[in-house]
């Protein structure tokens, strides 16, 4: 039987008084950003010093910081640098600063997956996977609209990791769906649960038996290849 959940059940209160830090300024990184600080949450994005993308950041009202400071100011992190360098940008400059009760966020499950992000069992991982590219995110929300958006638990260390995901969706899409066997959602494995949020506002919750993944970017595949000893060519 499947639980629905309305507008009215996505607490907006567990984003109060966190900082969400933002890795990366890209495509998905610029939208959320953006669209979640223009909702009132206190983000900061993380950066190389010498990116190009700083600038950009700051002058569209984003605090700024080096990827270690961000993660040591954040309640909540999301990685948005791409999937080939998150896992060493994640255990190298994020992991070691990342608290209990903290929350680990991606857009895209495969680091998870195939365990080159492997989070501490205390803090909460979760998925806020819109269905576009950034720069349609980042213009239907400036339209006052959204675009869908698939929602998942990896791993619910305090609880409240569903409750959390939620009210970044509320935030940050306007309206979500979800669908069962999704691929990006298939890159999360274990127990994971899809939270759906219709846009009659109803929320679904839906166990998915995750089994191996049927669909990868070329350069996803590119990084499990240059880590079982292959090289790696394309853009990085």
């Amino acid at each position: 039987m499947i639980k629905k959940y309305y507008d009215t059940d996505c607490n907006l209160g567990f984003l109060d008084g966190k900082t969400v830090a933002i890795m990366g300024y890209g495509s998905q990184g610029h939208a959320h950003a953006q669209n979640l600080h223009e909702s009132g949450v206190d983000v900061v994005v993380g950066l190389r010093k010498d990116s190009a993308s700083w600038a950009k950041a700051e002058a569209a009202g984003l605090k700024v910081m080096e990827v270690p400071e961000a993660a040591k100011a954040a309640d909540v992190v999301m990685m948005l640098v791409p999937d080939e360098i998150a896992a060493d940008i994640y255990n190298e400059q994020v992991a070691p600063y990342m608290k209990e009760g903290d929350v680990l966020m991606f857009a895209h499950g495969f680091n998870i997956h195939f365990q080159f992000v492997k989070p501490a069992k205390n803090i909460d991982v979760i998925m806020v996977a819109p269905k576009g590219p950034g720069h349609t995110v980042r213009s239907q929300y400036v339209n006052g609209k959204g675009v869908p958006c698939l929602v998942a638990v990896e791993q619910n260390a305090t609880g409240n990791a569903y409750k959390l995901a939620a009210a970044v969706a509320e935030l940050h899409f306007d309206m979500y769906f979800g669908q069962r066997g999704d691929d990006r959602l298939r890159v999360l494995t274990g127990q994971t649960q899809l939270v759906h949020i219709q846009s009659d506002g109803a929320v679904e919750r839906a166990g998915v038996d995750v089994d191996e993944p049927v669909f990868f970017r070329q350069r996803l595949c590119q990084r499990a290849f240059a880590r079982s000893g292959g090289s790696v060519d394309g853009d990085g």
